[in-house]
């Protein structure tokens, strides 16, 4: 159950950020595609979601961290990208 949970809010942000990204006052909608990932951190229980600048260097785009449990419990690795 916990797991599906964090899948659910790991996929309601990313539809969040991509939908932001895709909006015409978005200064990065160049038309190209845009690369994101997102890593988890098992210590802070946050989850990061970065995107890649035109120089191909991460740049982080949201963060937040989870209410209860650890990343163990829903059979996740850290810096999965």
């Amino acid at each position: 159950m916990k797991h599906g949970m964090v899948l659910v809010f790991l996929f309601t942000i990313t539809i969040l950020c991509a939908n932001s990204f895709h909006a015409t006052d978005s200064p990065w909608d160049d038309g190209k595609a845009i690369d994101l990932f997102w890593e988890l951190s098992p210590m802070t229980r946050q989850v990061s979601i970065h995107r890649l600048n035109e120089n191909g260097n991460p740049v982080e785009v949201h963060k937040s961290t989870l209410a209860e449990g650890s990343f163990t419990d829903y059979g996740l690795e850290a810096n999965t990208h």
